[in-house]
């Protein structure tokens, strides 16, 4: 069943979050951490399959983004979303004490969910990342991003950065069809300053990623050409946790479970969810 709802958080912003309640009682919660720009209900489809096989999904939307208040597509700080995560987090586990819980982050949201997971992992049993974002930067002109790192800082709002055709998301013609009329994804250039961020966040991610312990499923598409595929084989690779997973799709692009074949991907996520 699926409904929506909103929390007060803690600096006093209305956050829009969507959930997916399955029939029985639910053997596990699942947070869907979305990405730039975009909303949790992008992940319908995701959440009901996922209710289906008996989890209790939660999706928010970020400040920011989607139904959520504050500034359209941006943070001042990573330590927003992380925190708002965290609120919503302690909600769900107050009303479902001693359930399994696992983060699923998606490009943006891998970022976000990493940093909650270093920061929480003792009391998450998994992480899925797909469109893992801690490369972002690489093989970009050294021009641009001088330009980023010098305006980032001083005018964080500027919109100044083109976001990549809207094919680079999917090779389905219908996803990215309805990405493009979708009225709560913000479609303007991205702001400077949430792409230094980014890159920022990445830089610090890959400085503790070898302190990951806990399960992990990395997934990326090989023609992904918004998040480089680097970034999932180095947290895979430096990750101390023994029960860790790198899958790529050759063919496919940056949003695997918006993809040709996405039945079978988000059932693989199913499937590694129901081996932990």
């Amino acid at each position: 069943m699926y409904a929506s709802a909103e929390l007060t958080t803690r600096d006093g912003l209305t956050l829009h979050y969507h959930t997916w309640t399955p029939n029985e009682p639910p053997r596990a919660l699942v947070f869907i951490v979305h990405g730039i720009g975009e909303h949790g209900l992008r992940y319908d489809h995701v959440g009901r399959a996922m209710a289906q096989a008996g989890y209790l999904v939660i999706a928010p939307d970020h400040r920011g983004h989607g139904r959520s208040g504050g500034p359209r597509t941006f943070f001042a700080s990573f330590d927003q979303p992380v925190a708002d995560l965290r609120q919503l987090y302690e909600q769900f586990v107050r009303q479902h004490r001693g359930l399994p819980v696992f983060l699923y982050g998606h490009s943006m949201g891998s970022g976000i969910a990493l940093k909650y997971a270093l920061a929480y992992q003792s009391e998450l049993r998994g992480l899925i990342l797909t469109g893992t974002v801690i490369t972002l930067g690489e093989g970009q002109p050294a021009v641009s991003l001088a330009a980023v790192r010098l305006l980032g800082p001083r005018l964080p709002m500027l919109r100044l950065v083109p976001s990549l055709p809207t094919d680079t998301l999917s090779t389905d013609a219908a996803t990215v069809r309805a990405y493009e009329a979708d009225p709560l994804v913000d479609h303007q250039r991205l702001r400077v300053g949430m792409v230094h961020q980014l890159i920022e966040l990445g830089r610090d991610i890959r400085s503790k990623a070898h302190r990951l312990a806990i399960p992990l499923l990395v997934m990326h598409g090989e023609d992904d050409q918004l998040t480089p595929i680097s970034g999932a084989h180095f947290i895979h690779r430096e990750a101390s946790t023994s029960d860790k997973t790198l899958r790529t799709y050759p063919g496919l692009r940056h949003e695997l479970v918006n993809e040709r074949g996405r039945e079978a991907i988000i059932q693989e996520m199913i499937d590694w969810l129901n081996k932990h």
